[in-house]
């Protein structure tokens, strides 16, 4: 079996959804840089999916924000100022 880890951003909130036998499925995409050339920097959007509890624990604890929404903490950074890894 391969493994890949990821580090990106949720480009929208996860979708939850059951399959006919109740086993839960959640759908979702993140964007993740990658530099090129002079430095720039692109983003390569990769859909995912993730099955059973670990798609329960996704939907529950994950969502997209938005910039200009993004309550500040005590130290005056962002409370999203932090990187998630999903295994």
């Amino acid at each position: 079996m391969n493994k890949v880890i990821l580090i990106g951003r949720l480009t929208a909130d996860p979708e939850l959804r059951q399959t006919q036998s109740n086993i839960s499925v959640v759908r979702f995409k993140i964007a993740v840089d990658k530099y090129v050339k002079d430095g720039e920097k692109q983003a390569d959007f990769i859909e995912c999916n993730a099955w059973r509890a670990t798609a329960d624990f996704i939907a529950k604890y994950n969502e997209a924000y938005n910039a200009d929404q993004e309550p500040l903490n005590q130290f005056g950074a962002s409370a999203y100022d932090c990187v998630y890894a999903i295994y």
